[in-house]
């Protein structure tokens, strides 16, 4: 989790960081995300990875989902 905040409001976020994101990743990021909404009130889910496999990316059509591409090193 990871918390976000200024001076007027804060977020949560659950986030799930794999070297290939699948769709298990990005189901897994949204559900624990719904915790956090009831828990906190606003949050959201993010998913990061190197690659993202065809069934992740169906997934994230999901505009609720903030993907991150990590840079290969």
């Amino acid at each position: 989790m990871v918390r976000a905040r200024d001076e007027q409001s804060e977020a949560r976020f659950a986030v799930e960081l794999s070297a290939t994101v699948d769709e298990g990743d990005v189901a897994r990021a949204r559900r624990r995300a719904k915790v956090l909404v009831r828990l906190y009130g606003r949050a959201g889910a993010v998913v990061g990875g190197y690659a993202f496999t065809d069934g992740a990316r169906r997934e994230l059509a999901d505009p609720a989902v903030l993907a991150l591409t990590l840079p290969a090193t």
